[in-house]
């Protein structure tokens, strides 16, 4: 008989690949469905596609939490009415509502909990407390990285290491593997065909740490006047970081390209991908740029690492070190194109062997064919 799986959500915002590669359609052993507590659908949720049900429960907002004793026992509802065997709750704040509602309910499902995206940071007495009583409900609670469970334990009260698992985050690759459709003079018009182009990609925050790419750029732009940097993504640091780029004299050779559609045309457009932030859990656009073959500069902490755990796959800097990232990039512009193409070779292999989204679905239906059978 099959057994019926029901993952939940906080909130549909929108369709988020990531969490639907999570989810295989329905087999002899699985019966998936999906359920948004609040948020209304809009047509472009790719889940509709793969679940057996998707559900949008329509709750108010502010009335999705923990405390909220009536969004609880609605979950219960849903849990009883489609006989739920496993309830799996993506991200943080979705656990203590769907532990709750475990309890609530006739059929009392075991629950697992997946926590997207804890690397570092800091965590409050309070929630530490409601960890604690939260956490011990669980089956199992599960972390994108094996830095992550380390962080998961050091930010919690007497959590019981065995119950945590890591499995990594998933990429669908084929996007990335397809031949582009737009080269270089049409993302980079300004940039030339010999010139050799680094690019970031994420939000401009401080963590991202695009102003210590600026400054070593700056230290090694005089000696490579082929080197360019594209930076792409949008964020709260944008108006700091033109001004340092203007202030650093560095208008033309560095470009500020905001949002992208269209992301493995970019790519495909670099010549080395930049990635030295200060903390990641296991960053998608890391994986992208692996898979799409390019050199990597990346930061030897958290899931970076994971991803690059040697210098073979790539270069691991110290993201907080100037001199490690111009080095790094010095490093790259020096290395014959063989060398280079290599290392985005070996990064590519690692990411197909590894870390695509069909090997990340496998390892979570083994996760809920073994939690099910605990007794």
């Amino acid at each position: 008989m099959k057994k019926t799986i029901l993952h939940v959500m906080k909130r549909y915002e929108s369709n988020a690949p990531l969490i639907n590669s999570m989810v295989k359609p329905e087999n002899d052993e699985f019966r998936t469905l999906a359920c948004y507590l609040s948020g209304e659908p809009d047509g472009k949720n790719n889940m509709e596609t793969i679940a057996a049900e998707t559900i949008y429960s329509r709750i108010p907002k502010k009335k999705v939490t923990w405390t909220q004793l009536s969004t609880c026992r609605k979950l219960a509802d849903i849990i009883d009415e489609k006989g739920v065997d496993l309830l799996v709750c993506q991200f943080r704040r979705a656990i203590p509502i769907g532990v709750i509602a475990a309890r609530l309910s006739s059929r009392k499902p075991k629950v697992v909990g997946v926590l997207h995206g804890i690397v570092g940071g800091k965590v409050g007495y309070g929630r530490k407390l409601l960890n604690y009583v939260i956490y011990k409900q669980l089956a199992k609670l599960v972390s994108v990285s094996e830095k992550g469970i380390d962080d998961i334990v050091r930010l919690n009260i007497a959590l019981d290491r065995n119950k945590l698992t890591a499995i990594p985050n998933g990429l669908g690759c084929a996007p990335f593997l397809a031949e582009p459709r737009l080269g270089r003079a049409d993302i980079f018009p300004e940039f030339g065909e010999r010139d050799f182009v680094f690019g970031m990609v994420g939000r401009l925050a401080p963590v991202k740490n695009q102003g210590k790419v600026l400054e070593a750029f700056a230290r090694i732009a005089e000696d490579f006047p082929a080197a360019k940097l594209g930076i792409f993504g949008s964020g709260p640091l944008e108006a700091e970081l033109k001004e340092q780029v203007r202030s650093l004299q560095l208008d033309d050779r560095v470009r500020f390209m905001g949002h992208s559609g269209n992301i493995p045309d970019v790519l495909k457009s670099l010549d080395c991908f930049v990635m030295p932030s200060l903390r990641e859990g296991f960053p998608m656009a890391l994986m992208e740029a692996m898979v799409s073959g390019l050199p990597i500069i990346t930061s030897r902490v958290g899931g970076m690492w994971e991803l690059i755990p040697d210098q073979s796959f790539g270069i691991l800097v110290d993201p907080r070190s100037v001199d490690s990232i111009a080095n790094a990039m010095k490093a790259v512009l020096q290395s014959p194109p063989d060398a280079n193409r290599r290392l985005g070779e070996n990064a590519k292999t690692r990411v197909l062997e590894h870390f695509t989204d069909e090997t990340m679905a496998d390892r979570y239906e083994e996760l809920y064919r073994q939690t099910l059978s605990d007794v």
